[in-house]
């Protein structure tokens, strides 16, 4: 396939016991033969008998190229969703595969009455923060530090450790932010990331950990004082820029 080329699938939820297990390969192959957080497949099929969504995006010949999970429950003492993983084969990112997940997964929650869904991503993955904050335009509720202990998302997360933002995405919006439409260079304050974390992890992991170091205390410390995140946008030197602004009046 070449670059430019748009992969052929369809999206549907898992039914066989080889969707689970093409889930629990690509699980995997995304977050490293160590990964400990495997959902196995009782859990995936269980799920999706109280409103959770455990879903994938095949090929023609049924082979999964990207996959969606996530449980449901009573959060704030609303409906709403937790959407756990989502990944797609390395080949096949920024396709378009990931953001058609999404909008099934949107689909699925609005017919069963939920409004709101929540996950997590690293703050350092510009990839990522594009996707939420400019195609999905989710709204950024809160920083955690070690999301999932030190270790808990496998290898990828050793030198960084897992910190995440967590968001908040209104599925009665439309699917893109009000805030995409603002320039990062023009917010009150910026927050600076790598372009590829992961990279960097890997050339120069000290590097890496001040990355981490640093942006945790500027958002931890921003976000404490109220600022909320309102956009992301790549720097001409191939960086990322968080724009943060104060809290309202």
């Amino acid at each position: 396939m070449s670059p430019n080329e748009k992969p052929n699938f369809t999206i549907r939820p898992f039914t066989t016991w080889d969707d689970y297990r093409q889930c629990l390969d690509l699980q995997t192959e995304t977050w490293g033969e160590d990964f400990g957080e495997l959902v196995p497949a009782a859990i995936l099929k269980i799920s999706q008998q109280v409103g959770g969504v455990a879903a994938g995006a095949f090929a023609g010949d049924d082979k999964m190229l990207g996959f969606v999970y996530g449980i449901s429950g009573i959060r704030d003492g609303k409906p709403a969703h937790w959407s756990h993983m989502l990944a797609i084969k390395t080949e096949l990112r920024d396709k378009g595969i990931g953001t058609q997940l999404k909008k099934y997964q949107r689909y699925v929650l609005l017919e069963l009455g939920i409004t709101t869904m929540y996950w997590t991503f690293d703050p350092l993955v510009a990839r990522n923060a594009h996707f939420n904050l400019n195609v999905l335009g989710v709204l950024i509720e809160e920083y955690v530090p070690d999301m999932y202990g030190d270790h808990g998302c496998g290898t990828m997360d050793d030198v960084i450790g897992t910190d995440r933002f967590v968001v908040q995405w209104d599925l009665n919006k439309a699917s893109k932010a009000d805030a995409c439409s603002k320039l990062a260079s023009t917010a009150a304050k910026l927050i600076k990331i790598p372009g590829d974390i992961h990279q960097l992890k890997t050339e120069d992991p000290d590097a890496a950990a001040a990355f981490r170091a640093k942006t945790r205390k500027t958002f931890m410390d921003l976000m404490g004082y109220g600022f909320k995140v309102v956009s992301f946008m790549k720097h001409t030197d191939g960086s990322g820029l968080y724009g943060l602004e104060p809290p309202t009046e």
